[in-house]
């Protein structure tokens, strides 16, 4: 099971699931692929799961109604809607050329929305449009990701009425990994590469 670092203890002890990665991870080289592999379109996160026998990928958001009547919500900053900004920092330092401003300009932009991570959050800026209370961007509630490589299997129940709820509309997300037969990885794009430690 992939999932980002700081969830691997507790899909371990009480989950009773082998993740990739967890609290206790030293090898910088692979959180930097896991980062690597949220950013990445479906194709190139599954050749990058394949080479690690990962069956699921489990992603946490943060988001809470704003305005609800309107299907309109506001990101916690706990879940991926936040570390993402991680993701793309570590990336860079082990394998270079990601950069924030690519993936977030006053809100997520659609180079993020469509890497796998950006697909696996329910949850679309609404264009134009900020909170005028403190400036953040407004998000709407859309769909899960299903696909030729990914397929919902459980969700939150808090996140699953995201839309049509009010207080907090956060939860996990858990996706079945879809290897095609004929899926061969490329090692210019997903075999380990080393890099320096991460502070």
């Amino acid at each position: 099971m992939a999932s980002w670092w700081d969830y691997g203890y507790w899909l371990t002890i009480l989950g009773n699931k082998t993740t990739l990665t967890d609290n206790a991870t030293i090898d910088t080289v692979k959180i930097a692929r896991i980062a690597k592999m949220f950013l990445a379109s479906e194709g190139e996160a599954v050749a990058i799961l394949k080479e690690y026998n990962v069956s699921h990928v489990v992603v946490f958001v943060d988001f809470w109604a704003k305005y609800p009547s309107y299907g309109l919500y506001v990101a916690g900053g706990y879940g991926e809607e936040n570390k993402y900004y991680r993701m793309v920092q570590i990336a860079n330092q082990v394998f270079g050329g990601y950069n924030i401003s690519d993936y977030w300009e006053s809100g997520f932009t659609l180079k993020f929305e469509n890497t796998v991570l950006g697909k696996m959050i329910p949850y679309k800026r609404y264009p134009g449009y900020t909170d005028p209370d403190t400036g953040a961007p407004l998000y709407m509630y859309t769909e899960f990701l299903e696909s030729e490589y990914f397929s919902l299997v459980y969700a939150s129940p808090s996140l699953r009425k995201g839309g049509s709820t009010t207080g907090w509309a956060g939860g996990i997300a858990v996706y079945k990994v879809h290897y095609k037969p004929s899926l061969e990885i490329s090692p210019s794009k997903a075999n380990s590469t080393s890099g320096p430690p991460i502070p």
